[in-house]
């Protein structure tokens, strides 16, 4: 019986339906089997070591043979290597090979550069080592410049380096390097300024029995490397050896003597390798003299001529006139010594000058550069171990108060001129009055000391004025009888040997030179000549 067709389609439909339903649970029963099965477990990844780079790395190598092996009584070995490169034809025989090694000889110092990689992780630090070391040392540091030691002219050195990560793992295969390296001589030179420096070097130094030289060693392979010091004098056929730590030397008598000297100098590293030989004086030194010579010291007293700009040296001529005159000191009873434009730059050989006489009659510029302030410390050791000395000078500088305690200073004329016929009065001796014969055309000063709590008039030291400006009139441009001369005693309760120190601040002669034009001269001669205070000074004041 047939249905109506509307019932047929609803048929259909329901059926539809439960096939959809059928199906939906089937697929849903084999995926629940899936769902509720165990999953497998997944491995985790195991930490990785870093890597390290070097900045520099070679595949080359280098073949070194075994030459031979010493060893001492005490069991200490020192063994030789033959080193060949790739390029070299290589010998027959056991070799060791070198990996990674450089084929170019560097320079003793190097400057290596690393860094590390670590993909699950921060690298933290490394560590590094030569070849030669025993230990490892740790740093952050990605460079280091290093001085490599070598100890002979040539030398083989390998260095390592591993980085360390955050895990504190460190790089099983370190990076590595074979370097070979060349021993660098040592350079040796003279102290700048040690010795003179002159604009003409056709000069002569002139010094007496004690000189200093001073130098300065280089290294590109490390001071540490430098082995001795060597000189000699005036021939290289023998060599005296001194010390690396050694910066200088001071040479005296017997080693000095009377005439014209060489001075050489070289370096030794602990290679055996030299530096080249360096001499004073040295004609192919345009700024140094050309001559040294030595001269014998001559008599208790020594005439110090510090005035470079009197070239024809008027004023040591003036002041020679003046010795020669004097009994048991003229004529072969005295000694010169020239300073020229620097004292010696050790003061230890300003010294030593000082120290061969009794007695200093020094005469300073009256214009230009003058040197007894830098001598201050060298004349008050003379002073503290009895000599004598007189000083004139133009400019009172402050550091001489090391040996003359002035306190004050003052200009005695603000215009620059002190006129002829002035006159000096002694504080001692009338006789010995002094007067202008010439106008000085330049400032000049007077000095005292004002306080006087460290004089002792019974123990000492004491302090005697010499010569005073007369009272000042109303045309005067000073005011009251300032002090131009005045002489300090070293001796006290403390040291009694010690000796007189005699200041003048107005020049006895003036030997300025400009451009061959004398205009200088002995300035006070108007009443007898200033020589007979220069007298009176070494035959009275500076005897016991």
């Amino acid at each position: 019986m047939d249905l109506p067709g509307n019932i047929y389609k609803l048929s259909n439909k329901f059926l539809d339906k439960k096939l959809f339903i059928i199906i939906v649970i089937g697929l849903l029963t084999l995926a629940g089997c899936e769902l509720f099965e165990e999953l497998p477990v997944s491995s985790p990844f195991e930490n990785a070591a870093p890597e390290t780079y070097l900045s520099i790395s070679s595949q080359s190598v280098i073949y070194a043979r075994l030459d031979s092996v010493v060893c001492d009584s005490t069991g200490i070995c020192d063994t030789s290597y033959s080193y060949y490169f790739e390029a070299d034809s290589t010998p027959p025989g056991d070799l060791d090979t070198l990996q990674n090694a450089l084929q170019t000889v560097l320079a003793s110092t190097q400057t290596m550069t690393w860094w590390g990689e670590d993909p699950d992780g921060d690298i933290i630090g490394y560590y590094y080592k030569w070849r030669h070391e025993q230990d490892w040392t740790y740093t952050t540091n990605e460079s280091k410049t290093f001085i490599i030691p070598i100890r002979q002219a040539f030398g083989i050195f390998g260095f390592a380096v591993k980085a360390m990560d955050s895990d504190s793992l460190v790089d099983p295969t370190p990076a590595e390097i074979i370097i070979p390296i060349k021993n660098t001589p040592p350079v040796i030179s003279f102290r700048y300024r040690s010795n003179p420096i002159v604009t003409n070097p056709n000069v002569t130094e002139k010094t007496f029995p004690t000189r200093t030289f001073l130098w300065v060693v280089a290294d590109d392979d490390g001071l540490e490397t430098v082995d001795s010091i060597y000189y000699a004098l005036d021939d290289t056929l023998s060599w005296n050896a001194l010390p690396a730590s050694e910066k200088g030397i001071t040479l005296s008598e017997p080693e000095l003597t009377f005439g014209t000297h060489v001075f050489y100098l070289k370096a030794r590293d602990i290679a055996g390798a030299e530096s080249k030989i360096i001499h004073y004086p040295d004609i192919n030194d345009d700024s140094t003299p050309n001559t040294w010579l030595v001269m014998d010291p001559v008599g208790d007293v020594l005439l110090v001529d510090d005035f470079p700009w009197d070239p024809k040296n008027n004023a040591m001529e003036w002041y020679r006139s003046i010795l020669d005159t004097i009994p048991g000191v003229g004529f072969g009873g005295y000694s010169d010594w020239e300073i020229g434009s620097a004292l010696p730059f050790s003061e230890t050989d300003v010294s030593a000058t000082l120290g061969y006489f009794k007695h200093i009659i020094w005469h300073s510029a009256t214009n230009g550069p003058e040197t007894y302030g830098d001598a201050s410390n060298p004349i008050n050791q003379f002073l503290q171990n009895g000599g004598n000395i007189f000083i004139n000078v133009t400019e009172i500088i402050s550091s001489a108060t090391v040996w003359f305690p002035f306190d004050s200073t003052a200009v005695i004329n603000p215009m620059g001129r002190l006129f002829s016929g002035t006159t000096l009065e002694s504080s001692i001796n009338t006789d010995l009055d002094l007067e202008l014969s010439k106008l000085i055309p330049y400032r000049v000063r007077s000095f005292a000391i004002n306080d006087t709590s460290a004089l002792d008039p019974v123990l000492g030291p004491y302090y005697t004025p010499l010569y005073r400006m007369p009272e000042a009139t109303s045309t005067d441009p000073w005011t009251g009888c300032p002090i131009v001369a005045a002489e300090y005693d070293h001796r006290s309760a403390i040291n009694e040997n010690a000796g007189k120190a005699i200041l003048f601040s107005i020049p006895l002669h003036d030997g300025t030179d400009f451009g061959g034009s004398y205009i200088g001269g002995a300035t006070m001669e108007g009443n007898g000549s200033a020589g007979k205070f220069i007298s009176w000074v070494l035959q009275q004041r500076f005897m016991p």
